[in-house]
């Protein structure tokens, strides 16, 4: 049997033609981590359902899908950016195998959107409150005589706090979205669980430390949006200090109310990216 098999190979390559290619394992899971972008490559934190895991001999269910970062995701209708994706996101691949806790694809297609905001909508939110909170800050410079800055008055610092007032509104009902997505993402996943009692045990063992660190990222972001609210209040109060004054200076007391309104936004800001540590950072 062995000669034969041999003697196979032999005439396949005596006659030009390909040996059989390995059979593709298709893979399924759900995004767990923000994708990370190596050269051409986007490398995503997939979470296989159990089914997978099993097909592909995976000895994690947590794997690293690497895909070219360029056409190698798609959604139904659309081709997608690594940051379009959402933790949560059901994903399927095909790939030639599991190894070392990595695997390739050509194409990783998502096939249910996660119910959070993606990453790039995040980002960008955070980076609109950056922006505004740095034209507020150059408009109380402006009151305040800072060489160099640009002249302001009372009615621009206003404006300029109003727009990082409603640009935080926005972030609040992102991270409400998110600290509930999370929950919902960990709950589906625990509910595809085998039933069986054993097998069921076995598969929660090995997702633990996942859900524990999507369960902590969940936390942290309740814990954010907390701290926003207070956040908010005070800049609410900021601009209730520069009310409707129309001299070309306010006091020094509430010159130094906005900065410190502002400094506790951006304080805050710091703690409201939504990172999985334990998947993250590929």
């Amino acid at each position: 049997m062995f000669r034969a098999l041999i003697a196979g190979f032999a005439l396949t390559a005596s006659l030009g033609l390909s040996a059989p290619a390995t059979a593709a394992t298709s893979l399924q899971g759900r995004v767990v981590g923000r994708p990370a972008l190596r050269g051409s490559t986007a490398v995503v934190p997939v979470l296989l359902s159990t089914a997978s895991q099993r097909a592909a001999g995976a000895r994690s269910p947590l794997v690293k899908l690497v895909v070219p970062a360029r056409g190698g995701l798609r959604a139904p209708s659309s081709r997608l950016q690594a940051g379009d994706l959402r933790l949560g996101d059901r994903v399927a691949a095909r790939t030639d195998g599991v190894r070392s806790g990595r695997a390739r694809a050509s194409i990783l297609r998502v096939t249910a959107r996660g119910p959070v905001a993606s990453f790039a909508t995040l980002d960008a939110e955070r980076a609109s409150i950056t922006a505004s909170v740095q034209r507020a800050t150059q408009a109380v410079d402006g009151l305040s005589g800072v060489a160099g800055a640009p002249a302001s008055s009372p009615a621009e610092l206003r404006a300029r706090l109003y727009d990082v007032r409603y640009d935080l509104n926005i972030l609040r009902a992102t991270l409400e979205q998110t600290t509930a997505g999370l929950s919902a993402t960990i709950a589906a996943i625990e509910g595809d669980r085998p039933v069986d009692g054993p097998r069921r045990d076995a598969v929660a063992g090995q997702q633990a430390p996942v859900l524990a660190a999507l369960a902590s990222e969940r936390d942290a972001t309740l814990a954010a949006r907390t701290a926003l609210e207070d956040a908010v209040t005070r800049l609410d109060q900021a601009i209730l200090d520069v009310g409707g004054a129309s001299a070309p200076a306010l006091p020094l007391e509430t010159v130094s109310a906005v900065n410190e309104a502002l400094h506790a936004v951006m304080d805050v800001l710091d703690q409201t990216d939504v990172n999985v540590p334990l998947v993250d950072g590929v």
